[in-house]
């Protein structure tokens, strides 16, 4: 067994499919997600949801995900029950049983390495998405008494880790550095990162790891993880094949001829409209290929510029998350998911091709 990290996924699964794949992983290992997986956003009884933990549970090893702040509480969902798992207690769906959820305040034996979690954190955007109808999660941060239970159970083991998992981190430690500009810091409930902080001056322990900031950055024994790897402490830290991690992490960018293909748009309105947002770079072999944020940024402009958005001619594919035409999507046919829940994949992705869409 192997026990891999990384950070927010957020229902993007397209690297860590492509991960998965270039190291041959196998359901012998386990891939740690930080935080915000993106599979318990929409509701009880979502089909998005249930769609997209059908994309990441078909992938062969365990995932074991810690609550992040833009996502639901496991345990408010029905399809949850709760499980023993490696000495601690998980939250797990039968129809997805490598897909786990780790509840707070508990302690888990990777094979002698014994990690201690607690998830949570507060949403900048809480504002922002309350004003625009988008779902926000008044649970969100650890309340006071999963922090006493928290409390409880580290006075239990002596204060003594070999590796504490976060979503967020504790203050000190906050990578000020990224911080969104034009976010009014003064208004930010950093209340779970100050307790954290009094948790880290109390806690002997080897190695932290965390995500929710979308940054990558080491700091002694400390580690803020985002779209890197790395193998748990203490077998961490060495250096990956760079030609092997290569291909198994850089975002597979498509050319501005490949995206008007697949707009259907003429390539010099295409470079026109990603050189109006910086949406071209060079990747590693100095081809000229397209920022895909900058392409959501682009289509999302056109979305919203239509009256009848009902007819808008682009959707995305639920497991890459790049656009595409309508036309070109295709229905998955995964194992064991009703129709009503398959989802809408792009020709490209891998997780069982069905028929068009339309």
């Amino acid at each position: 067994m192997t026990v891999y990290l990384t950070g927010d996924t957020h229902g993007h699964f397209e690297r860590v499919a492509r991960f998965c794949e270039a190291y041959g992983l196998t359901s012998d290992d386990v891939v740690i997600i930080l935080g915000d997986a993106g599979v318990n956003y929409f509701g009880e009884g979502s089909a998005r949801d249930r769609a997209s933990r059908a994309l990441l549970g078909g992938l062969a090893p365990t995932f074991f995900c810690i609550h992040g702040n833009h996502e639901m509480r496991p345990q408010s969902l029905s399809c949850y029950r709760e499980a023993s798992w490696r000495g601690g207690t998980v939250f797990v769906e039968d129809a997805w049983p490598n897909l786990l959820f780790a509840k707070d305040g508990e302690l888990f034996d990777f094979d002698g390495v014994r990690a201690f979690v607690v998830g949570g954190a507060y949403s900048i955007d809480k504002r922002t998405r309350l004003k625009a109808g988008l779902r926000w999660f008044s649970d969100e941060q650890p309340d006071e008494a999963t922090k006493r239970l928290v409390e409880e159970r580290l006075e239990e083991i002596g204060w003594d880790v070999d590796v504490m998992i976060t979503h967020t981190c504790p203050f000190h430690l906050e990578p000020r550095e990224v911080f969104v500009a034009g976010v009014d810091q003064s208004m930010v409930d950093t209340s779970t990162e100050k307790w954290l902080d009094d948790i880290e001056r109390r806690l002997s322990y080897r190695q932290w790891y965390c995500g929710h900031f979308h940054t990558s950055k080491q700091v002694g024994s400390f580690r803020i993880m985002f779209e890197d790897w790395d193998v748990l402490w203490p077998h961490g830290g060495i250096p990956f094949d760079p030609a092997r991690y290569g291909a198994a992490t850089e975002p597979d960018r498509r050319t501005p001829a490949q995206l008007a293909r697949d707009l259907d748009m003429d390539v010099d309105v295409v470079r026109e409209a990603l050189a109006e947002t910086d949406g071209l770079h060079k990747d590693a072999r100095g081809a000229e290929v397209c920022r895909e944020t900058r392409v959501g940024t682009f289509i999302g402009r056109r979305f919203w510029e239509r009256a009848h958005p009902e007819d808008f001619p682009y959707g995305q594919c639920e497991s890459c998350r790049r656009w595409f035409m309508k036309r070109r999507l295709r229905i998955a046919d995964i194992e064991g998911t009703p129709e009503e829940d398959q989802p809408l994949v792009c020709p490209d992705c891998h997780f069982g091709i069905g028929r068009h869409a339309n």
